[in-house]
């Protein structure tokens, strides 16, 4: 009995490391949002702050800049960054008029008590132009 016990809970151990395998791939996938844009191998280490329009956090390690003249970059991040992509709301603190790929960003918690508190902080990296993925014709 004690054999046919010790064969099932390997059998189960094994099932959860192959479970957990599939669930970190998946996890590491691509932004969905990412699908409507090519990459153009076009980087910047500073994007000046008076030309951003907005931004976008897509996950843990990706944020969308896009831009007051239509174009659209892409800042992933050295490593992911705990809470940004669920609170998807960040700061950042500089001396320029310029965000560049070493300064540091604040995940922000807006939904506290008080106003918004910092619940991480993380590097960014360089800034890679995207270009829209034109929609195909019927």
């Amino acid at each position: 009995m004690k054999k046919a016990w010790t064969v099932a809970a390997s059998a189960a151990v094994a099932a959860l490391i192959v479970a957990g395998t599939a669930t970190s791939k998946e996890k590491d996938e691509e932004p969905k949002e990412l699908k409507r844009y090519a990459a153009t191998g076009e980087t910047e280490l500073c994007l000046r702050t008076t030309k951003i329009r907005s931004s976008q956090v897509l996950d843990n390690q990706h944020i969308l800049f896009k831009m007051n003249n239509g174009d659209t970059y892409l800042n992933k991040l050295p490593r992911k960054c705990s809470q940004l992509g669920f609170n998807r709301a960040f700061s950042y603190k500089n001396n320029t008029s310029e965000l560049c790929n070493t300064e540091i960003i604040r995940v922000l918690n807006t939904s506290a008590a008080g106003g918004p508190t910092t619940l991480a902080t993380c590097g960014i990296g360089k800034f890679e132009r995207l270009e829209k993925i034109a929609k195909a014709e019927k």
